[in-house]
């Protein structure tokens, strides 16, 4: 349903949804009437830098904090993962101008700023998953196309120990995507006891053929119904015949 403002789609208060078409932070965004609980932040993240401005000096929900981070606040929080994810020391910051924008900006270890537009279309994404992450509570639902856009493979896989982290403290997430990164890390997580194998299911969908459902075993192998270590053909084999043809010296 659309909201007072028909700009934007309005959405259930423990429902958050970002679509694969997330923007670039602008320099500059107009100030969007929200609350703490609505977290209204648009499908492709448009409001975020907004919300993110109002509530960044409150503490996030207790389950979702990382004692290593420099505060507990939502700035705080947010930049430690968007650090921890990236190994690049950039800061999200955000300034008020006036009562009705916002100036969003970042900020390196050296004390230099950037437009958002200036460092990566990636950083923007990010930071647009990393806020709607720890601002929900739990039993919330997120859902996410695409997560991984515009990110080096090492952060992909970082990017998913922060989904392992966040679903652990049960916020339900919904991710829809095509790369092994998020998948052999979300294993790994497994494996590693960071998250239950019975709080990861994975839904392959093969083209005019229904869902079949993939599960991960407490080693973090893929498993199927009888819990074999089994997965569909067309599932996570793209190159898997080029590699098993190096191992045998074909």
């Amino acid at each position: 349903m659309f909201g007072k403002h028909d700009s934007y789609l309005s959405y259930p208060n423990n429902l958050t949804y970002l679509n694969a078409n997330r923007q670039v932070f602008k320099e500059i965004q107009g100030v969007v009437p929200s609350t703490k609980e609505e977290r209204k932040f648009g499908i492709s993240g448009e409001y975020i830098t907004v919300y993110f401005d109002k509530f960044k000096d409150e503490p996030i929900e207790e389950k979702l904090i990382t004692k290593a981070a420099p505060s507990y606040t939502l700035e705080g929080q947010t930049n430690f993962w968007l650090n921890k994810i990236t190994n690049y020391s950039y800061e999200l910051q955000t300034e008020s101008s006036g009562s009705s924008h916002v100036r969003t900006f970042y900020k390196n270890d050296e004390g230099l700023t950037f437009k958002p537009g200036n460092i990566g279309t990636g950083i923007s994404f990010l930071s647009t998953i990393i806020i709607a992450c720890l601002s929900a509570k739990p039993n919330n639902i997120i859902i996410i196309e695409n997560p991984e856009i515009h990110l080096h493979p090492q952060s992909q896989s970082n990017l998913a120990g922060f989904f392992a982290f966040i679903a652990s403290k049960g916020i339900q997430l919904i991710i829809e995507t095509h790369n092994d990164h998020l998948l052999n890390r979300t294993r790994y997580e497994v494996f590693k006891e960071n998250i239950k194998s019975s709080d990861v299911i994975i839904h392959y969908k093969k083209y005019k053929e229904p869902f079949e459902k993939i599960n991960i075993n407490n080693m973090g192998m893929f498993v199927d119904k009888n819990n074999e270590n089994s997965f569909p053909k067309g599932f996570y084999d793209a190159t898997l015949q080029e590699i098993f043809t190096i191992n045998r010296g074909d």
